[in-house]
């Protein structure tokens, strides 16, 4: 076959191609304005549907957490504030919901705690709950449960009066990374470690004679390697630092006693004062210069 016979049959063959391709309509052409407004109708109702069906699941928990038993007390408060988690829209009502929660006493915020303990054992939601309220990461859990575990968090963080079994159960919720905030690493962050009031409270109770397991010391340990694990803390070099005061709390917990370094020891062993003593002002003398004997 020449090369004049090659090239005109290919031309042939793409002129068939163009006219077939012509007929149909381009993928990257604009929808019709019928079919945009046809589309944005269907996400419309699919968001209301699902708006809708989440209203009505949170408001047959609500009924099932005020019927499961447990103080009255506490679990009106605590659907009072899930249903302010609920309407909170923006970052100031958010901020009003802290408030709210360090306005209660602390026995009063130990008893919250207890409530969520209780209905997290009796819905049976598992950690993947808080992974979700921490991350925004897997299936989006019901409301109830996603409330109950953002509440635990706040409260973690203002703190709470505690016993032995709150004590427990908060030492096992941050060691297990299962509080539904970040943890890991974070003693390299430039922002700083998160605040965990719970800790400061526990320590607390501890020099007032509540007696620590062995599994919370565990938990207490598990926790300083889970906040610690960063290639900066892990591979630090240069003159040694003073742990942050989460640290050397949690460190106090775990018995692992405080680093060895001159500003720890000069915090276990404050120097003496030394006593004052009162001064009586003297008069001035009168001197007589230039005088001969």
């Amino acid at each position: 076959m020449g090369n004049g016979r090659l090239f005109s049959g290919l031309r042939a063959a793409a002129a068939a191609f163009g006219k077939v391709v012509a007929g149909a309509p381009r993928a990257n052409e604009p929808a019709p304005l019928a079919d945009i407004n046809r589309m944005v109708e269907r996400l419309h109702r699919a968001h209301a549907d699902r708006e809708r069906s989440e209203a009505e699941t949170l408001a047959r928990d609500i009924e099932l957490a005020s019927s499961a038993g447990g103080s009255r007390p506490m679990m009106a408060e605590l659907v009072a504030l899930i249903r302010a988690y609920d309407t909170a829209n923006s970052e100031q009502d958010r901020k009003d919901i802290a408030s709210r929660l360090r306005a209660l006493s602390a026995e009063q915020r130990g008893g919250l705690f207890d409530a969520i303990d209780f209905l997290r054992a009796r819905f049976g939601w598992g950690p993947e709950v808080a992974v979700y309220v921490r991350s925004r990461e897997g299936k989006t859990p019901p409301k109830f449960a996603r409330f109950c575990e953002s509440l635990s968090r706040d409260l973690l963080r203002s703190g709470f009066q505690t016993n032995a079994p709150r004590t427990a159960t908060a030492l096992r919720l941050l060691a297990n990374d299962q509080a539904g905030m970040h943890l890991k690493g974070t003693i390299g962050w430039s922002g700083g470690l998160p605040k965990l009031g719970i800790v400061r409270e526990i320590e607390r109770a501890v020099k007032n004679g509540q007696a620590l397991g062995a599994e919370d010391r565990a938990n207490a340990a598990r926790l300083i390697a889970l906040v610690c694990d960063t290639q900066y803390y892990k591979n630090r070099t240069g003159p040694e630092k003073t742990d942050p005061p989460l640290i050397v709390s949690l460190k106090a917990l775990a018995g692992a006693g405080q680093q060895d370094s001159f500003f720890a020891r000069m915090r276990a062993n404050p120097p003496a004062k030394l006593p004052t003593c009162a001064t009586r002002r003297r008069r001035p003398t009168r001197r007589n210069f230039g005088t001969t004997c």
